[in-house]
């Protein structure tokens, strides 16, 4: 809002990014009014391109750019533990922890054996810890609080699978494609989200990653069963993440992607 004032007093056309909750828990003509000025536009997912072009923006003006990772500190190791399970995310309504502890009790009456780490602080916590216990698994689920990105990456690594069962919202909040599922890509930890938000933009069922659908507990502890022990499928699922995370997110040619937008936003300034 504020650069779009300042674009206005000056004349200097001006640029943004969006992302997640930006876009999709705003209505269309909100979005309208505050982006109609700018210049250019850079998504992170073709899902939020996609909402902001719908409102009436040209799409000349949107590109996707999707976040990167310097990939030379992801080394992918294919050597995993047996059963263990982890997730890092806020403990938001939106990030659908409570389906996972469901998830994790089929799974305890299945007789599977898993340890299922959370890691993240958030408003939810508390009911979060208490679910573990009225469900009967408290001591098969640990809450760690937050992490910083190195212990989640060692985390990650040290993990059979990578999960984040974010949900949809009721006002259209939902996740773009989320950093850890990218990282768990990168470091060759198999992943499983659900089709909620983004992440269906990367990630192809049963070919690098499994997706299932939000709030379905049933549907996670069956995909949760398939990667908690070591298998040709999942190591194949493990290589096909890692060329995906190559040739989608490596931070080097998405800086380059970002430096080529901004020169484009720069050359529509007045001389």
């Amino acid at each position: 809002d504020v650069a779009s004032i300042a674009s206005a007093t000056t004349g200097i056309p001006w640029s943004c990014a969006v992302h997640a909750r930006d876009v999709f828990a705003a209505s269309p003509n909100r979005i309208y009014r505050r982006l109609r000025t700018a210049a250019r536009i850079v998504a992170c997912s073709q899902l939020a391109a996609d909402t902001v072009i719908a409102t009436g923006i040209s799409k000349h003006k949107v590109s996707v750019i999707r976040h990167g990772l310097p990939l030379h500190d992801y080394v992918y190791d294919m050597l995993r533990p047996e059963g263990m399970i982890f997730t890092a995310c806020r403990l938001e309504l939106k990030k659908g922890i409570d389906t996972l502890l469901t998830a994790c009790s089929l799974l305890a009456q299945r007789e599977i054996n898993f340890r299922c780490v959370v890691a993240g602080n958030g408003s939810r916590q508390e009911f979060l810890k208490a679910l573990a216990k009225r469900l009967g698994i408290e001591h098969s689920v640990l809450f760690i609080g937050w992490l910083s990105p190195e212990e989640i990456r060692s985390r990650i690594l040290n993990a059979s699978v990578l999960v984040l069962p974010s949900r949809r919202m009721p006002d259209g909040d939902r996740d773009g494609i989320a950093n850890v599922l990218v990282e768990a890509m990168a470091l060759g930890t198999p992943v499983v989200t659900t089709t909620a938000g983004a992440a269906g933009e990367i990630i192809t069922d049963g070919v690098n990653g499994l997706l299932v659908p939000p709030d379905s507990p049933t549907a996670l502890a069956d995909a949760l069963a398939q990667t908690l022990s070591v298998s040709p499928r999942m190591n194949a699922l493990a290589k096909a993440a890692r060329r995906t995370a190559e040739e989608h997110f490596d931070a080097e040619n998405n800086i380059k992607a970002l430096e080529k937008f901004l020169e484009n936003a720069a050359q529509a300034m007045p001389a």
